[in-house]
């Protein structure tokens, strides 16, 4: 009932020191020990070791008295907006499950945000919330009775993370607003995804084949990343960010005295303390790890460009000579890992990958690239964010994986690899439909309301691009269409042309290149407690179930019921070439037409829209739509 994990992975024995341990309780103290020990300060290097103590002794001074906004009590709504985003996980020490929080009454709500509040406000931060029961999970193909071969699973309690889901939403909107987090970080940020840093190297080796250039990207692997994410830093980070009071405050209790037990089947550990790293488990844990790790793009040179998807770290270099490449990387490699030794992160030579991707003939060396005196390993394909890249990006490897994810920047691979996909998608439509094998593929996909592979290609592309368009701030924004090289690829038409190219002959053959793509809008602060109520007691009657004279009696209770209100009744409707929307008063209506790509659903909120653009600047305060 509580989501607990009882009978936990059955560990027969570990092999330590040389001997057999089977007894129970001794495993998992033989386990808190080697997790507890990757985060303390024997795991860092001798430099970074001696730099962190010195920078230690300098006091971070967070109490302010100018009142911030992002320091204000929490609101209702934010504890509402974060209870709707739970999800049902297990609970932690104080067994409290995400269930019981959600099915709580208002008044036991009102209790829990009075609860939140004062520790905001007293930064009174509760000792059993700084602990955490783990799970040892076996690393899939490694040795089971090798104590190193496990993968701690925390489970941390679930009124805290309820919490940290609130202060983490009003975080993030600081950061974002501010924008103090890099346009090159696109991990677990609103509107952003894997796909971005994918498109982006893609585009550039795109661009290097049509201009004959070799393109040599390095794939980083950040050795225990989140188990050595220093603390300290994290609170100076913010401390420069300009960050002051109730918020920083909380970052600074919620990292600090983390201990964890371990538990095997029944039994668990003695305590453990978890000395640096952000606490796994949490909420807050990986934008507080994205904050640490944010300045490294900024440590490569010009002609070097990178990418970071939270600890997933990518730099490239493009050019003619090998010689000019090596050398950017090289340089490139140096200021990381200076940046690394003063930041307490570790790059694996041993884990991290080089490809160079190139269409020239002939024969032209590999890049000779150095990580801690050690060459980094060159491979004909790297698996980048779930994409596997090979050195022409033809990407059999990746369709023949039958991989629907990343079509957006695998739809430039020739039509016969892609065709493969095809076939399976067509036998597919054949089983699920009952259809004979020799039914034609046009009826499948009318038969199974599915499109065709190529249509929903276009589509998801599509998306992607317009998406990209509305958002100024995003890193493909200026480059996704580069006149310079749409010359190259209207010259050279044995090159595949990079996505934004792509896209703008499917764009003109739909006849939408007129369209006008809305900017993205910022949203409201969090803390300001808006929140928008609806009337509507026509939800729970379907349709195709309820009679007209249902609706229409309740139509009439509504408007007895508002009769106060002055009437706003707004629609929206679209035909084969026709989109409009429409709002009619008392006393006069108005009308717009939209473009004839526009969405129904488009069409009803723009409505909605114009009907409050003139209730804007009406005397009447009482209205109802």
């Amino acid at each position: 009932m509580l989501g607990t994990y009882k009978k936990g992975h059955a560990i027969s024995f570990l092999n330590h020191n040389g001997q057999a341990v089977s007894e129970v309780r001794d495993i998992a103290n033989i386990l808190g020990a080697k997790f507890s020990k990757i985060s303390s300060n024997e795991s860092y290097p001798p430099v970074f070791a001696a730099y962190k103590q010195k920078e230690e002794r300098k006091a971070l001074n967070f109490k302010t008295s100018t009142c911030k906004e992002y320091n204000a009590p929490f609101t209702v709504q934010e504890l509402t907006a974060a209870l709707n985003k739970t999800r049902p996980t297990s609970s932690g020490p104080d067994r409290i499950h995400c269930n019981m929080l959600k099915n709580l009454s208002e008044k036991s709500l009102n209790v829990i945000l009075f609860l939140f509040n004062r520790i905001w406000t007293e930064q009174c931060f509760p000792a059993l919330w700084c602990k955490a029961v783990v799970v040892p999970i076996p690393k899939p193909g490694k040795d089971p009775h090798n104590p190193s071969h496990y993968r701690p699973i925390a489970l941390t309690s679930c009124l805290c993370k309820l919490m940290e889901r609130i202060v983490n939403t009003r975080l993030v909107y600081f950061l974002e607003e501010t924008g103090h987090l890099s346009k090159f970080q696109s991990g677990f940020r609103c509107t952003r995804g894997t796909v971005d840093n994918a498109l982006m190297l893609e585009t550039a080796v795109r661009d290097a084949f049509v201009t004959k250039k070799h393109l040599v990207s390095i794939f980083f692997d950040m050795d225990k990343a989140y188990d050595r994410a220093w603390r300290y830093g994290i609170s100076r980070d913010l401390y420069k960010m300009g960050l002051r009071g109730n918020l920083p405050l909380f970052m600074k209790e919620f990292l600090g005295r983390r201990t964890f037990n371990v538990r095997v089947g029944d039994v668990l550990s003695d305590d453990f303390p978890q000395y640096e790293g952000v606490p796994q488990g949490s909420v807050l844990s990986v934008i507080l790890f994205v904050i640490k790790v944010n300045e490294i793009v900024q440590q490569l040179p010009q002609y070097v460009h990178g990418s970071l998807y939270v600890d997933d770290f990518q730099i490239h270099c493009a050019g003619v000579n090998m010689s000019f490449i090596e050398r950017q990387l090289q340089t490139a490699i140096t200021a990381i890992t200076n940046w690394c030794d003063k930041n307490g992160f570790v790059l694996s030579a041993q884990k991290t990958n080089c490809v160079h991707f190139c269409k020239l003939r002939g024969m032209h060396p590999h890049p000779e690239i150095f990580l801690n005196g050690t060459s980094i390993s060159m491979v004909s394909e790297a698996k980048f964010l779930g994409i596997i890249l090979d050195e022409k990006l033809s990407f059999p490897p990746h369709i023949l994986n039958l991989k629907h994810y990343g079509c957006t920047i695998y739809g430039s691979a020739r039509k016969s690899l892609l065709q493969t996909l095809d076939t399976i998608h067509h036998q597919g439509l054949r089983l699920s439909s009952g259809a004979f094998r020799t039914s034609p593929v046009q009826s499948l996909y009318i038969i199974n309301k599915e499109p065709a592979l190529e249509l929903r290609r276009h589509k998801i592309a599509l998306k992607y691009y317009f998406k990209i368009k509305s958002n100024s701030e995003h890193p493909m924004h200026n480059k996704i269409l580069q006149p310079a090289f749409g010359t190259f690829y209207a010259s050279k038409k044995s090159y595949i042309p990079s996505f934004g190219h792509r896209m703008r002959s499917v764009i003109q053959t739909l006849n939408t290149q007129n369209v006008e793509i809305e900017p993205k809008e910022d949203g409201l602060p969090p803390w300001r407690g808006f929140n928008i109520r609806t009337i509507d007691g026509f939800y729970k009657l379907p349709k195709s179930l309820t009679s007209d004279n249902v609706y229409r009696q309740l139509f009439y209770y509504h408007r007895q019921r508002h009769k106060d209100f002055n009437s706003a009744f707004t629609d929206g409707s679209k035909t084969a070439n026709h989109v409009g929307s429409a709002v009619v008063f008392n006393n006069f209506t108005v009308t717009e037409k939209l473009h004839e790509y526009c969405t129904v659903f488009t069409a009803e909120v723009y409505a909605i829209l114009l009907a409050l653009n003139v209730i804007g600047t009406s005397q009447d305060k009482k209205w109802i739509i």
